[in-house]
């Protein structure tokens, strides 16, 4: 009986993860993202292997990281708009539990503008730029910064086109001074240090004319 038991005990096998987040098919997800799965029972010291890879067949994988003894791992500055898929496996003193399902998430690429509204006039020659801080629901996080563009022509090809940036996980900024009763074209696109999102929507407005006088009267 004891030696049936102890072989029984031998060759019990660590429990498969289970993936929690994100979530399987979410399309809204930051270049920072943490995967996350549940913990495993198993014999033993427990530790974990994650792949993530731009293929479901895991020819093209992009993080290949074992010895995890957390049940989770956070990612950094992966590309915009990239589908990714991920999988774990547990290791016990027993051997490794096999893979789990195969999970996919894309990271968020495009922005939304706010303020100036699309179509306003009498903006200042100097305005301040606001775009949401949110993408599908989720908080925008993991960027380096945004980059404007703006021109004079919907075509962003003009003498007059510039682009600056505004650094870190901030939803505002201001261009240098811009020119008298001219319509504006702008856009946005996310960044970070290993490359940039989708140009955002194009809006416009139209900055004022001229100088109002004020006072005294």
């Amino acid at each position: 009986m004891l030696i049936v038991a102890q072989v029984s005990f031998a060759q019990q096998k660590v429990t498969v993860p289970q993936l929690q987040s994100p979530e399987n098919g979410f399309e809204y997800v930051m270049p920072d993202v943490i995967l996350d799965w549940d913990a495993v029972s198993g014999v033993g010291e427990i530790t974990y292997h994650m792949q993530l890879a731009t293929d479901d067949a895991f020819a093209n994988i992009v993080v290949d990281q074992s010895n995890l003894t957390l049940t989770a791992y956070e990612n950094q500055y992966l590309s915009f708009g990239q589908q990714y898929f991920w999988r774990v496996e547990a290791i016990d003193d027993s051997g490794s539990s096999g893979w789990s399902e195969v999970f996919n998430f894309t990271i968020f690429s495009t922005c939304e503008l706010s303020k100036p509204r699309d179509g306003d006039d009498g903006v200042d020659i100097r305005p301040n730029l606001k775009w949401k801080t949110k993408v599908g629901g989720t908080d925008i996080l993991g960027v380096g910064g945004f980059d404007i563009e703006m021109d004079t022509v919907d075509t962003f090809d003009s003498p007059y086109d510039f682009i600056f940036n505004i650094e870190g996980n901030v939803f505002i900024g201001a261009p240098d001074y811009l020119l008298f009763g001219k319509v504006i074209y702008w856009r946005l696109r996310p960044m970070h240090a290993e490359g940039f999102g989708a140009w955002s929507e194009t809006w416009s407005f139209e900055t004022v004319p001229n100088v109002k006088l004020k006072s005294p009267s």
